[in-house]
């Protein structure tokens, strides 16, 4: 699959207002009271409303101020049409081709509408695609949730995962994944999300989704070295399955069942030919040894990754909302002072002086930055600092002031 063709598998995920309207009027009876249904249950304000764009790019729109409706503004607008011509006792069922152009680009979230009471009553959902079909005849608690005694089984060799976050939904049921879904397999992120702040180059992603991050690292080298297998450039299931699972990490709902074949096999032998013999378990005995030892170095390598968070890079106060996002993506001597501000009023650091501040602030930028955007030597960086150095410290370079001579 092409790039291009990726951007425009994007709307498979979201579905045009227009068709949700037709759709419950199908069940209704009429647009007025599909139109009345969705406002009376105010799926305006409990789900965002995304715009496509030239780009095919899907934006939230609800709070831009830009966009000429919202979808409280778009419902608004048919129903008030629609009131005019018959309100409650209109049969009509279907919109007119005027107002599906007009509309056509207001699009809501599909996994947004599947957590919505309303629409899992109405059931309007249920033939977008086999995968959704799926999510809507098997309860996905049912799905995700192991005996007790199966876990414990499990958890003998190996830690287990269990995420039950709606939007991880699709990706327990794909045959395929990218790079970032398989990640956020590990991680527990939204997908969506992830691809989103990527894409954008939002350096919000590496500050507040480290673990995230890592992990597609981890990824991608095991793509490279051939650990994971490759269909049409996305990752294939069973061999992501089998490399969470040789690296000690299992995943309720998506490669249990696996972790549970290996444990029985292993004990009673090869089921499809009776009992295997002694010698067979002795084999069986010495690899798995050799394996949990493997699984071993390997899960402490993976753990020490999941163990990196947000807590762990002491993040400054001050780097917060709309001036984080302007100091990091416009301005980095702006995000070193703004750094060194932050270090300076810690009680460890009130009487560092600049030429030694240099080093703290530069490290902090290193997960941020790119190599080249840091300035390299003393001097210039503690020119960029020089405005924010606290007025006790303005004074000290290391030896007392010359005195003047009266």
């Amino acid at each position: 699959m092409g790039i291009f063709d990726e951007i425009m598998a994007k709307e498979k995920d979201y579905i045009q207002i227009i068709e949700i309207v037709e759709k419950i009027a199908e069940i209704e009876g009429s647009i007025y009271k599909a139109l009345m249904t969705l406002m009376h249950f105010r799926i305006d304000e409990k789900i965002p409303c995304y715009q496509k764009n030239d780009y095919f790019e899907f934006v939230d729109i609800d709070n831009d101020n830009v966009s000429t409706f919202s979808a409280n503004e778009l419902l608004w607008h048919l129903f008030q049409e629609y009131m005019k011509n018959g309100g409650i006792n209109t049969e009509i069922k279907k919109l007119l081709d005027s107002e599906k152009e007009e509309f056509k680009e207001y699009f809501w979230l599909k996994s947004d509408l599947y957590d919505l009471e309303l629409i899992k009553k109405l059931g309007v959902l249920e033939d977008f695609s086999d995968n959704q079909d799926l999510l809507e005849t098997i309860s996905f608690d049912d799905f995700v949730k192991e005996s007790d005694e199966n876990l414990k089984k499990i958890d003998v060799l190996y830690p287990t995962i269990n995420y039950a976050e709606p939007h991880l939904r699709s990706l327990y049921l794909a045959t395929l994944f990218s790079e970032i879904e398989a990640a956020c397999l590990i991680s527990g992120d939204d997908p969506i999300k992830m691809k989103a702040l990527i894409d954008s180059g939002d350096l919000n992603y590496n500050w507040h989704y480290s673990v995230h991050a890592q992990v597609v690292k981890t990824i991608e080298r095991a793509i490279l070295s051939k650990g994971l297998q490759l269909e049409h450039n996305l990752i294939t299931r069973q061999s992501l399955q089998q490399f969470l699972l040789s690296n000690g990490q299992t995943i309720q709902g998506f490669n249990t069942d696996i972790a549970l074949g290996l444990l029985d096999q292993t004990r009673y032998g090869n089921l499809t030919i009776g009992h295997a013999s002694p010698e067979h378990y002795q084999q069986k005995n010495k690899e798995l040894s050799e394996k949990i030892e493997q699984l071993e170095k390997a899960y402490q390598e993976l753990k020490s990754i999941q163990s990196i968070n947000r807590s762990n890079l002491d993040i400054p106060d001050d780097l917060k909302g709309l001036e984080l996002k302007n100091q990091l993506a416009k301005d980095r001597n702006g995000m070193a002072r703004i750094i060194a501000k932050h270090l300076w009023s810690l009680p460890e650091h009130q009487q560092t002086l600049p030429k030694d501040m240099v080093k703290h602030v530069t490290g902090r930028m290193e997960h941020f930055c790119k190599e080249d955007e840091i300035p390299k030597d003393i001097t210039s960086m503690k020119k960029i600092i020089a405005l924010v150095v606290p007025e006790h410290l303005k004074n000290k370079k290391g030896r007392p002031p010359k005195k003047s001579i009266t």
